[in-house]
């Protein structure tokens, strides 16, 4: 039991702090810097999928078409992927301005995403979701290092304004914090594990088709550009603002269906594990999938350490340190939320438990195989 506890506490301080620790190091030491060049106005083709986003979308058009870029070199691409609310209606409004694609079946991001390349008449693409706000800069930021011939896609950066928020939204907005600096030290080292879905760029000449039922099209698509030979890098001044969500059930829904789309992912491009391959191999594997297994290899520590309990005071404090843990986040789930909301311990405490929880979750979902890539 011994060697399980101690492994088991490893993999996740390596997971959790160890990992973020080396990128942020190794990207003091070891740089590509990449020289931006702003006066890098191509034409550029941004794409829209939406679905029932009639709440939001006059707005995000507005958006997109007075950034500070030339109008003239922006084509807006808007895919409606069976919307049965106003959405439609708009898209046609607004006809004399932009280029869309109305489908009446719904099938899924990643279907409509293929459909949008080939629509596109451009070699750069920009991808945004329909609720977030482009920054008056941020097409251009997106756009300037695609310019170096081994830049093959750019990731924004995702910002939440909103500070009315509860103690859970707070929690998401602090892991969120923390992923953006993983990411920022990896893109300084090489390239990015994923990028922010509501807010990259991509050369259309390294976009390959992605299978239709993808959930995280986020990851593959800037993997399949690594696989090329190419770099994704972070852009932290490519901003997209968001409000962070206070729902906690539809929170929960999203994020298992992100987290089982890590599995899926794998299953999908097996290349991914092979490290002749994937020259990020070891960011994929301490980055995505030691991620996956922590909620495994914290049940593992559990068990060991109550065998373990009358070894030593250093046993009976850490088994009580997670039994402390567990306590905090099954008391905020039955109604002592808002309890947290100025301890940031504790907040930080539950939200890590809250999304490994997602993370075991997540695995029952990929394995029942339900249409988790429709949103």
């Amino acid at each position: 039991m011994l060697y399980i506890f101690i492994t088991s506490i490893a993999l996740l301080i390596y997971t959790y702090l160890g990992y973020p620790i080396i990128v942020f190091l190794l990207s003091k030491v070891v740089k590509h810097k990449i020289n931006k060049d702003d006066l890098f106005c191509p034409k550029v083709s941004v794409i829209i999928v939406v679905y029932n986003g009639e709440k939001y979308l006059e707005k995000k058009i507005n958006n997109i078409l007075t950034c500070n870029y030339p109008a003239e070199n922006i084509e807006l691409l808007i895919i409606s992927d069976g919307s049965t609310d106003d959405t439609n209606n708009i898209l046609h409004e607004y006809s004399y301005r932009i280029k869309s694609k109305i489908f009446k079946e719904r099938r899924g991001k990643a279907a409509c995403l293929n459909d949008a390349v080939n629509y596109s008449t451009n070699e750069y693409i920009v991808f945004a979701d329909v609720r977030q706000k482009f920054d008056e800069d941020t097409i251009i930021n997106l756009i300037s290092p695609l310019a170096n011939e081994t830049v093959g896609a750019v990731s924004g950066e995702l910002v939440f304004i909103d500070d009315d928020h509860n103690s859970f939204s707070k929690g998401i907005d602090a892991y969120w914090r923390y992923e953006k600096f993983i990411r920022n030290s990896e893109a300084k080292i090489h390239s990015v594990i994923g990028v922010t879905g509501a807010v990259y760029s991509i050369k259309k000449s390294l976009y390959k088709p992605i299978p239709k039922g993808v959930i995280l099209d986020d990851v593959l698509i800037p993997m399949q550009v690594v696989l090329s030979g190419y770099r994704v890098l972070f852009e932290a001044t490519a901003i997209a603002y968001d409000v962070p969500s206070n729902d906690s059930v539809n929170e929960k829904r999203r994020k298992i269906r992100t987290l089982a789309g890590n599995y899926q992912l794998v299953s999908i491009n097996p290349s991914l594990l092979n490290p002749i391959k994937n020259k990020l191999f070891i960011q994929f594997i301490s980055h995505k999938m030691l991620r996956l297994l922590a909620p495994f290899f914290m049940l593992s520590l559990f068990i060991s350490n109550i065998y373990l309990f009358n070894e030593g005071w250093f046993y009976k404090l850490t088994l009580l340190s997670q039994i402390f843990m567990y306590t905090v986040s099954i008391l905020t789930h039955y109604g002592f939320r808002e309890k947290l909301g100025s301890n940031i311990l504790l907040r930080m405490t539950n939200t890590f438990v809250i999304l490994n929880w997602y993370s075991f979750l997540a695995l029952i979902e990929y394995i029942k195989g339900k249409k988790t890539h429709l949103w």
